[in-house]
């Protein structure tokens, strides 16, 4: 890539932390068949990243009678996830894995997630798809 472009993407993703971020906690966890919970060999670090949070309807699709759906019968769905550019996830010092906790102690509302998918962008960014933990 381009070290000019680079440079400005950089700038950009800075800036825009800088103005719609917010602090993420990242708890590394363990998990497989028999163990659940944290992992000593991570350290939790907490970096800043966008968080999103899109609320959305969506149609419960199901079984159909003639072709036809009886009703109307809808779901409410959010994708949440939290992009961190790669000036701060060089910060992390290891990759989050899926099933890790991303805890966002400055959004209002649910605050404690769960990784489902890391996503490694362009530039060295990070964009993980989160899932709300209940408690």
């Amino acid at each position: 890539m381009n070290p000019l472009w680079d440079q400005l993407d950089a700038l950009a993703g800075e800036a825009v932390t800088a103005f719609f971020g917010t602090a993420c906690q990242i708890r590394p966890m363990r998990s497989g068949e028999y163990t659940v919970g944290p992992d000593p060999d991570r350290e939790v670090v907490e970096v800043r990243g966008v968080f999103s949070l899109a609320p959305d309807t969506d149609d419960v699709r199901g079984q159909r009678s003639q072709g036809a759906f009886p009703g109307t019968t809808k779901a409410v769905v959010a994708e949440a996830a939290v992009q961190i550019v790669a000036a701060e996830a060089v910060k992390i010092g290891y990759l989050p894995r899926s099933g890790d906790h991303v805890h966002l102690p400055d959004v209002s509302g649910h605050r404690l997630y769960q990784a489902n998918v890391v996503h490694h962008l362009d530039g060295g960014d990070l964009l993980i798809e989160l899932t709300r933990v209940l408690s």
